[in-house]
């Protein structure tokens, strides 16, 4: 006979995890993760009560077992759900996190991440967002237009972090004039887990612009876990995590694409940048988390904007273009958003506002 699984009421009106599951083993996992959180979520054993909870939920986890179910409730779109399993669910566990727009969470194997996962919903007042920055092709400038927009939001009174997720791009201090700030970087949290402490204190900050980026040697690459911590810890400080994800297909992207709520894909304005971001984007596939397109366009002119878009099928979030000055400035250590002329750094806003209206936030 099956167990009636109760339905557990948070002690509060503060917004909570719900778990949707009638597998006893999976809730008792999931709990454990919520109990290392320091918080009480709201348990159902059936999809009947979802709607009502759906949109005010600080995170959903889904039983890998009810995903069929949900799926059928045909519940509007919404960041933090999670689809939830053993490793034996591998197969039904890829098959229903597209339909469901859920990022994979195996247990027990990620009961650390899962912890941090519900840690950082229960706060007051609003998460931060986390917003990747992607290259499609190389030299497109991604990490250029995560500079900028994350310096612009920050002149604007914002608490920003720019995160350096490219092991390859020489460091991300560099470009914004950083590399003599004292400060962490990466080789101090590079094998960071679970929920962190606040670092509020301890990154170089550049024009009220907290950094946190690579060391200079192989061995202070980041883990994908350490990545995941940061950014998820992070959203309790910071209004806004803008992440350079570089353009490396392996686990340190793929959990940087698992923290984040939304993706700029930057693409260039020409055949073959097209042609590179549609075999990014095909690549990656659900992997990436609400993307939009930014079309770097050059000094000449090229593929129509709203065409580069529609060959990616990507909600097209606006354009960068050529700035004569940015070169000049960032030779000098100047960042991207200060060294850039005024058409640019609007071109910036524009393309964050965007983003940020593709995650649901209205920032």
């Amino acid at each position: 006979m099956a167990t009636h699984l109760p339905t557990r009421i948070p002690p509060s009106d503060q917004a909570a995890p719900m778990i949707i599951t009638t597998d006893e083993e999976l809730l008792d996992r999931a709990l454990a993760s919520a109990a290392a959180a320091g918080v009480e979520p709201l348990v159902l054993h059936d999809v009947a009560g979802a709607r009502r909870h759906w949109a005010s939920a600080s995170v959903v986890l889904v039983g890998v077992d009810c995903a069929r179910s949900l799926a059928g409730l045909a519940l509007p779109a919404r960041s933090r759900v999670l689809l939830i399993g053993a490793d034996h669910d591998q197969e039904e566990l890829c098959r229903w996190s597209m339909t469901l727009g859920a990022a994979v969470v195996v247990l027990p194997t990620q009961l650390t991440w899962l912890a941090a996962a519900m840690a950082e919903g229960v706060t007051a007042g609003a998460p931060g967002v986390a917003v990747g920055v992607l290259g499609g092709s190389g030299g497109v400038g991604a990490s250029t237009a995560a500079a900028g927009m994350a310096w612009r939001a920050a002149q604007q009174g914002r608490r920003v972090l720019l995160v350096d997720a490219d092991p390859y791009g020489g460091g991300i201090d560099l470009l914004v004039g950083a590399e003599d700030v004292p400060g962490w970087r990466w080789p101090r949290l590079a094998q960071a887990s679970g929920h962190l402490g606040d670092l509020s204190g301890q990154l170089p900050v550049v024009d009220q612009l907290e950094v946190l980026a690579m060391g200079r040697g192989d061995a202070d690459i980041p883990s994908g876990e350490a990545l995941s911590s940061v950014v998820r810890t992070c959203r309790q400080s910071h209004d806004l995590i803008i992440v350079d994800l570089g353009r490396t297909t392996d686990t340190l992207l793929y959990e940087g694409l698992r923290a984040i709520d939304v993706t700029t894909v930057l693409v260039a304005d020409d055949v073959r940048g097209v042609a590179a971001g549609q075999r990014l984007v095909a690549e990656l596939g659900g992997a990436l988390p609400g993307p939009g397109v930014v079309v770097r366009s050059g000094p000449g002119g090229g593929v129509p904007a709203d065409a580069v878009a529609g060959a990616l099928e990507l909600e097209l979030f606006g354009e960068l273009g050529h700035d004569r000055h940015m070169r000049v400035g960032v030779l000098h250590g100047e960042p991207p958003g200060r060294a850039a002329g005024r058409r640019w750094g609007r071109q910036c806003d524009a393309v964050l506002a965007a983003a940020l209206a593709g995650a649901g936030h209205d920032r």
